[in-house]
């Protein structure tokens, strides 16, 4: 999955080339899915479909249905197009680099590198941390979906906003990352106008990967 300040990314350039007025809200959504704990939490959270044959995919056509009625406001927005850009970034990872991280060392040093990217993201994106945290948000129909720790959350980006790590990439670097945000940020807009205007390019099966040797 993705990086919180990549989705930040995202998330601050698809408000604006869209149009989305309540800024605050939209990133909210944008990082929420990664608001939670364990890994069978972040299954729950990203509508991860586990096929027997060992398909695996992130169902962000079944959140776009069972929360068709909120599909206009930009918190929902944010947490669909968070699960759209997993699964560009699962694309991006499996077929362009061949990259799996299945091993936990592999995932440790993954999370080394993402902490290594944070301040040049910052600094390439010139970010700002704008994230709010709405006090009614248990209120919320997404709020059932799973213990979501917003505290964690505003004190997580914090600190990525402001961590000045050193040590050397092992998987990404911020050539990738570039080329990443670069190539799927447009389809990415192009997703979020269509369910603005109630259609749909993108179909959750197509981004369907299978980890090596299934």
């Amino acid at each position: 999955m993705a990086q919180r300040t990549v989705h930040y990314v995202f998330g601050l350039r698809l408000a604006e080339a869209c149009g989305i007025r309540d800024v605050p809200r939209f990133l909210l959504g944008s990082l929420l899915p990664d608001a939670i704990g364990s890994k069978e939490d972040r299954d729950i959270t990203h509508f991860a479909f586990r096929g027997s044959d060992g398909t695996r995919y992130y169902q962000f056509d079944r959140f776009r249905f069972e929360f068709a009625a909120e599909m206009s406001d930009p918190l929902y927005l944010g947490y669909y197009m968070h699960l759209v850009e997993d699964s560009f970034y699962r694309a991006f990872c499996h077929e362009d680099y061949q990259l799996y991280f299945i091993k936990d060392e592999a995932v440790r040093a993954l999370h080394r590198d993402y902490h290594l990217l944070n301040p040049w993201l910052v600094r390439r994106y010139a970010l700002e941390n704008r994230l709010k945290i709405p006090s009614d948000f248990h209120t919320e129909p997404l709020a059932s979906i799973a213990g979501f720790d917003l505290t964690k959350l505003q004190a997580d980006l914090a600190q990525d906003f402001t961590e000045q790590p050193t040590g050397d990439f092992t998987y990404l670097s911020p050539a990738m990352m570039e080329e990443f945000i670069e190539r799927y940020l447009p389809q990415a807009e192009a997703e979020l106008r269509a369910v603005l205007e109630g259609r749909e390019l993108l179909h959750a099966v197509d981004f369907a990967w299978r980890r090596p040797g299934k």
